[in-house]
């Protein structure tokens, strides 16, 4: 999975900040089917920090995701 960051009101510098595969710790279903994708990664302006990304996606959002209605 690739994590680009960059400014959202003007043009500027984009930065990646996650680009590794997935493990198994860091995926989870949660709820009602609910995808839970949580991963560590750095900064967009600083990559000596690490933050803790999480992203929760419901079983219609997973559906938009891979194209099936």
């Amino acid at each position: 999975m690739k994590v680009k960051v960059g400014p959202a009101k003007r043009e500027g510098k984009v930065t990646t900040i996650f680009d590794d595969s997935l493990q198994s710790a860091e995926v989870s279903v949660v709820g009602e089917g609910e995808v839970r994708i949580s991963f560590r990664a750095g900064g967009m302006y600083d990559q000596k920090s690490a933050y803790q990304y999480t992203l929760n996606f419901s079983r219609s959002e997973l559906s938009a995701l891979v194209g099936v209605s």
